[in-house]
């Protein structure tokens, strides 16, 4: 990123003239092939066989499932934004990460770990067929 302007509170994080709601709001469209085999993977079927993620549910959750959401802020940023306004970092760095992989590693360990523990002493021809 290579601009004169950085992001500012309101736009990351909102404010009190935003209600506390940032005025950005990121979400991942997931439809480019990397994310579609995923989205294929984990997500198109969920939950299958009753297997469902930690998060599921949990109001904390922000990033969804699939997981559009998880472009979060870099700490840095802020902590950058906090202390000066001018710093030339903050017009140098995009202030998202694209956390997407993450959540999708995350997803798909659970989901098999889960699928282990609960078929590893059920027989093969008794096991659900996907």
């Amino acid at each position: 990123m290579n601009t004169d302007e950085a992001f500012d509170e309101a736009e990351l994080i909102g404010n009190q003239y935003t209600e506390n709601k940032p005025l950005v709001d990121m979400t991942a469209l997931m439809d480019d092939e990397f994310a579609n085999k995923f989205k294929n993977l984990i997500y198109d079927k969920y939950p299958v066989d009753q297997l469902k993620l930690t998060r599921d549910g949990n109001e904390d959750d922000i990033v969804g499932i699939p997981p559009i959401k998880a472009l979060t802020i870099f700490p840095s940023y802020l902590q950058y934004l906090d202390k000066s306004r001018t710093d030339s970092f903050l017009t140098r760095v995009f202030p998202y990460q694209y956390d997407l992989f993450r959540y999708y590693k995350a997803d798909w360990y659970e989901l098999v770990s889960k699928a282990s523990s609960k078929y590893v002493n059920i027989p093969l021809n008794s096991r659900l067929r996907l």
